[in-house]
């Protein structure tokens, strides 16, 4: 790309930040600029094929907007990669997820102008065939009217407030929490367009009217890793209290809900003006060398950013060794 990279997938600055999209200059020389980011989660088709795609455009749009986006200016693109679909199980499960990108469309209002299918995909083993879960992935394009309009997911500064946007909901199907601990069932997050709609525009306006240092989607593994996401990236602490948000404390950790962004914000008073009229919960301020989290006084996590970035670095077999 000839040096056109403005914002990486994932860059080493302070920390090793874990950005939602990456953002390049097309044309040399411009102010403005090209972002990409995807929304993908195959635990869900497991459980709604419909609610999987829902989600995936969803958070494909919820990264761009991070990123730095202009909500009106987004494209999408679809991959499906899915099993045997002489299967009539698997082929109503196509039909679900590809009505799911219909209505995530034509609901948000953005096109699909390109995709792929990628169909029977499977393996005979003692003449039985095994397909592979049914999976889709979204990636979108957008634009970034002003370069200095980008934002990475690293937390900036000490002392800076920390908000939650967007409704957190019991709704733990394909949930990473229950992946890892061997479970598969539950709710899948729903997708309630006109609220997010309504979110994205005014983080933009946000974005534009700088009053936010940085923002990060909630996704696999909800609050608890978009936050510990945003430490390691900064290389800073976080202090939150989560009983603002009037929920169970492990759904407030580990809930999947769409449509939600953590916001390190610069200026408060600004932002809870631009922000009237959505779910917003203030959890906490930025500071530290600690991500500590709190539930009506009693401490859930107290654990050191180094050991954060320790345990993000290490590959997968070092990883699995230790649990």
């Amino acid at each position: 790309m000839q040096a056109r990279s403005v914002l990486k997938p994932i860059a080493e600055n302070r920390g090793f930040v874990n950005n939602d999209g990456v953002v390049i200059i097309p044309v040399r020389g411009k102010n403005r600029g090209i972002a990409v980011s995807h929304g993908f989660n195959p635990l869900y088709g497991f459980l709604s094929p419909y609610r999987m795609a829902l989600s995936a455009i969803d958070e494909t749009i919820r990264n761009l907007v991070c990123t730095g986006v202009n909500p009106e200016k987004i494209a999408l693109l679809d991959n499906f990669c899915w099993g045997d679909v002489e299967d009539k199980n698997l082929l109503a499960a196509l039909v679900e997820a590809s009505m799911g990108c219909y209505e995530g469309s034509k609901g948000f209002g953005v096109p699909f102008i390109s995709g792929k299918d990628s169909l029977n995909n499977y393996s005979l083993v003692d003449n039985e065939k095994i397909s592979i879960p049914s999976t889709l992935l979204i990636s979108g394009i957008g634009i970034v009217e002003d370069l200095s309009h980008i934002r990475s997911s690293d937390f900036k500064g000490e002392a800076n407030p920390i908000f939650l946007i967007g409704e957190t909901r019991k709704e733990m199907g394909g949930s990473l929490l229950y992946h890892i601990h061997g479970g598969n069932s539950g709710v899948v997050p729903s997708l309630h367009i006109d609220e997010a709609k309504k979110i994205y525009r005014k983080v933009y306006e946000a974005i534009k009217k700088d009053v936010v240092y940085s923002l990060h989607d909630l996704s696999e593994g909800g609050l608890g890793v978009a936050v510990a996401e945003m430490c390691i990236g900064g290389s800073i602490g976080a202090k939150l209290e989560i009983s603002a948000m009037n929920i169970e404390p492990i759904y407030a950790l580990f809930s999947e809900s769409n449509s939600r962004i953590l916001v390190e914000v610069k200026d408060e008073e600004e932002f809870i003006k631009i922000m009237e009229g959505v779910p917003i919960y203030k959890l906490g301020t930025t500071g530290g060398e600690k991500l500590r989290i709190h539930a009506e006084g009693k401490e859930l996590v107290n654990i050191s950013v180094e050991k954060l970035t320790s345990l993000f670095r290490k590959t997968i077999p070092e990883f699995m060794e230790r649990r």
